[in-house]
């Protein structure tokens, strides 16, 4: 029969082993740094800083999977139109973001119709069901947003390079654990070539602690279990 300092012992074990468990609802933490903005590198995997790529430079995050006829098929990063939204707005250095798109200066006419620009993100370790991103995007002409192939809503208006738009994937978008992406699907209207860009920045992105492993769980229930056992002797 156990005694009571026994039963005592089993309980306090039995809390923390449900502490381990109630991890995965922890309060969100911080996954900003797994998303990479347009025309930039990141300095540190786990640090804010990033260096601008030059003009003419390949965006290495980002890819063009459909453009239209005529139009190259690599996103590069811009010197922007004088009319779009600045890469240096409000001073601020290093640039968050730049603008990329099919030639290295926006003053260049690309030839009309739809550009989509794919990226992919990295959710491996986290529930998708507790992730929330936020950020801002500005693009010439307008422009709509897929997440996983899925519309999300967001879209920016027909001269939306002049200012930003902000753009939301809250909890219960159509995310899914590990190897994620996002389109941009970019109308270059009208029936002549005529400048043509996008610039994304991703400004706060949250998710859960990570569910703790099987194997953590056990090695928990297995300490609970000696514990218990010595505690009979």
């Amino acid at each position: 029969m156990f005694k009571t300092r026994d039963l005592t012992t089993s309980a306090l074990l039995g809390a923390a082993l449900l502490g381990v468990a109630g991890s995965a609802s922890a309060a969100p933490v911080n996954i900003v740094t797994r998303f990479r903005n347009t025309g930039v590198e990141i300095v540190s995997p786990t640090g804010p800083g990033t260096t601008a790529l030059a003009a003419g430079t390949a965006d290495p995050h980002y890819s063009l999977t459909t453009v239209p006829f005529g139009a190259p098929s690599i996103p590069l990063t811009m010197t922007p139109h004088p009319v779009w939204k600045s890469d240096a707005e409000g001073g601020v250095s290093p640039f968050l973001s730049r603008w990329i798109g099919p030639f290295d200066n926006g003053t260049t006419d690309a030839p009309a119709g739809l550009y989509v620009y794919h990226y992919t993100f990295d959710l491996t370790g986290y529930d998708a069901s507790t992730v929330a991103v936020t950020g801002r995007w500005s693009s010439d002409n307008g422009a709509t947003m897929k997440l996983n192939g899925t519309l999300t809503g967001n879209g920016t208006v027909e001269e939306a390079f002049r200012v930003w738009t902000p753009f939301s994937l809250p909890l219960g978008s159509s995310f899914v654990s590990g190897v994620n992406t996002l389109d941009f699907l970019v109308d270059n209207v009208g029936s002549t070539a005529s400048p043509s860009g996008l610039r994304v920045e991703y400004l706060t992105a949250t998710a859960a602690d990570p569910v703790p492993e099987p194997f953590t769980m056990a090695l928990a229930g297995g300490a609970l279990a000696m514990a218990v056992r010595r505690r009979r002797k």
